[in-house]
C-alpha cells in the first residue's frame, strides 16, 4: 500500500494552553489540541503524534496477513 502522508517524527510541544502536533523536519504546525484537562489534551495530542508508527505498523500487518488470506 502506498500512501502519502508527512513523515515522522511528529512531535506534541505546549502552546498556552492547548498541545500542538508539529510535523517533520521543518516544524510545520498540523493541529492544535484541546480539552477538557491537561491530560486529555496531552492524550490526544501523543494520539496524533503517533499516526506515522500507527500507519507502519498497519502497513506490516497487511503485509503479514495477505500472506494468509486475500485481503486485496
Amino acid at each position: 500500500m502506498m500512501s502519502m502522508h508527512t513523515p515522522g517524527p511528529w512531535e506534541v510541544v505546549q502552546h498556552g494552553r492547548a498541545g500542538v502536533v508539529r510535523l517533520g523536519a521543518r516544524r510545520q504546525m498540523f493541529a492544535e489540541v484541546e480539552g477538557k484537562s491537561a491530560e486529555e489534551i496531552e492524550a490526544n495530542a501523543r494520539l496524533i503524534s503517533a499516526a506515522p508508527e500507527m500507519l507502519e505498523a498497519l502497513d506490516m500487518a497487511e503485509q503479514s496477513l495477505s500472506a494468509f488470506y486475500d485481503i486485496s
